[in-house]
């Protein structure tokens, strides 16, 4: 407060004069007086600082005031390429501008220069690669940033695809592949097949991209006796044919043709050793050779060598309508993969005859199912009765079910055929009854029925009856009643040896086409 003083004239104290503490100067701020220490403090300066980086903040004693200025040079960063950079007293240190438009910028040198620039070759585009700038040849084009790829530009990537098109691999027959996302998808195969039966199955053929019609099954067997077989496309099956021939024709697969009734008969017949055949030659045991009575010529019909009879000799024969033979043999054996026994019959389905036999083989009837299984039971004969059902005669007794005889004797069955036979035989014709059976070579070892009911037979050896005698070359024809009380007469249709067979050959199985 300064030094008090007494005033007499007032009769009191006079205050005192404080000391002068402020020098006047602003930018050393406000000087105070401390109590304390009997003393003046200095001032607080002024703060004169702006916030901003590039400005050199001053406190200005003339204006009373602070000073903030702008100074480029705090915001240089040496480079000289970048440009120079400036002060903004309010947004702080701002980047220079390209001191080199349109040139090549040496940093080196701090100068401009004409340097190749790849900048200035830039398009813009990834796909087609970092173009790059030669200082003679100008901007040359870049690489493919995606060999064997597709390249996406919208993302700057590579991927498998784009569209469909990048995954097509040429193919027809595998379906479309389509571009799901950049990944390849397969696609649907080709569905060739319409589902119908009778089309066969249709397949794709890569070579034309399209679908080939499909091989219809093969429903004809090519036998003629039996019809044409047709295609059921509601069964996915094939069809039997109806047999052509009706009426009591014969069918002949040989010719493909009908036999009609009261034509010129046709003989067919095995021998039962090597035989020479006019205008055919020597033929096996195996072998079906056939004598037209009409133009007295002979002709092979079945060639069993080509079908493995080779080791196996024929001993009864007959023809089916549909063309089919049943044969048997003299021995057990394997046929077509078939085994079978000297008491069985066999059913071959040609496809061909004559000179190239070729079909196949089934079983017809089996002898042991109906009790024939004693070595004279064998199947030596071969007949049809006139209503179809089949007729035996064995090379020795017979004891079948249901009836009993002898090797002269012939035998018809009723009941079930096929790989299961059942029935049963009656005697239909008693040889005893009609003089045959006096000796063994009186055996019939061969029969057929003509389409009048005459029955033609040939025996093992030479046989003499009432009105006629002859040899095992022979055919004899026998015209009267059957049954368990057989009676009738007896004569010649065919002497072989009258017509080129030699005398010491022996018919082993017959059968008459009509």
């Amino acid at each position: 407060n300064g030094t008090e003083t007494c005033n007499e004239a007032t009769d009191s104290c006079d205050a005192g004069t404080p000391p002068a503490c402020a020098d006047g100067l602003f930018c050393n701020g406000a000087e105070a007086c401390n109590e304390a220490t009997d003393s003046c403090d200095a001032g607080t300066a002024p703060s004169c600082g702006d916030g901003v980086g590039c400005t050199v903040d001053s406190c200005n004693e003339g204006t009373d005031s602070c000073d903030n200025v702008a100074t480029n040079s705090l915001c240089d960063n040496g480079d000289f390429c970048d440009g120079a950079e400036t002060c903004d007293a309010v947004n702080d240190c701002q980047t220079g501008s390209d001191p080199c438009p349109g040139q090549s910028c040496d940093e080196g040198a701090d100068s401009c220069t004409n340097l190749a620039n790849n900048n200035n070759c830039i398009d813009g585009l990834w796909c087609n690669g970092d173009e790059t700038c030669d200082a003679v040849n100008d901007c040359q084009a870049g690489s493919d940033p995606c060999p064997g790829q597709s390249c996406d530009e919208g993302d700057d990537q590579c991927v498998a695809c784009i569209v469909d098109a990048d995954c097509s691999d040429g193919a027809f027959c595998n379906g479309a592949e389509t571009c799901n996302a950049g990944v390849c998808q397969g696609g649907t195969p080709v569905v060739c097949d319409d589902g119908a039966f009778c089309n066969g199955t249709e397949s794709c053929n890569e070579g034309t991209d399209s679908c080939d019609a499909g091989t219809p099954p093969a429903c004809d067997d090519g036998q003629f006796c039996n019809g044409a077989e047709s295609c059921n496309e509601a069964a996915d099956s094939c069809d039997a044919g109806t047999p052509p021939c009706t009426g009591g024709e014969v069918c002949d697969e040989g010719t493909d043709s009908c036999n009609v009734p009261g034509g010129d008969p046709v003989i067919w017949m095995s021998f039962r050793s090597n035989t020479a055949v006019p205008g055919v030659g020597t033929v096996a045991d195996e072998d079906v050779v056939s004598y037209d009575e009409g133009s007295g010529t002979w002709a092979l019909e079945f060639d069993g060598s080509d079908v493995g009879l080779g080791s196996l000799e024929i001993s009864g024969l007959g023809i089916l309508p549909s063309g089919d033979l049943l044969l048997s043999f003299t021995a057990a054996g394997t046929v077509g993969g078939l085994s079978v026994d000297d008491s069985d019959v066999v059913q071959f389905t040609p496809t061909s005859l004559g000179a190239t036999t070729a079909g196949t083989f089934s079983l017809y009837f089996d002898g042991s199912d109906v009790s024939l299984t004693s070595n004279g039971e064998d199947v030596d004969g071969i007949a049809f009765h006139a209503d179809g059902r089949l007729i035996v005669s064995t090379t020795g007794g017979f004891s079948g079910t249901g009836a009993s005889g002898a090797d002269e004797d012939l035998f018809l069955f009723t009941g079930t055929l096929g790989s299961s036979t059942s029935g049963s035989f009656v005697r239909h014709f008693d040889g005893s009854d009609v003089g045959l059976g006096g000796n063994s070579a009186e055996d019939v070892d061969a029969a057929t029925f003509t389409a009048g009911g005459e029955l033609l037979l040939s025996t093992v050896g030479s046989f003499a009856v009432t009105g006629l005698s002859g040899a095992d070359e022979d055919v004899a024809r026998f015209t009267g009643s059957f049954g368990s009380s057989t009676s009738g007469t007896f004569s010649m249709r065919q002497d072989l040896t009258a017509l080129g067979i030699i005398s010491n050959e022996d018919i082993g199985s017959m059968h008459v086409v009509e």
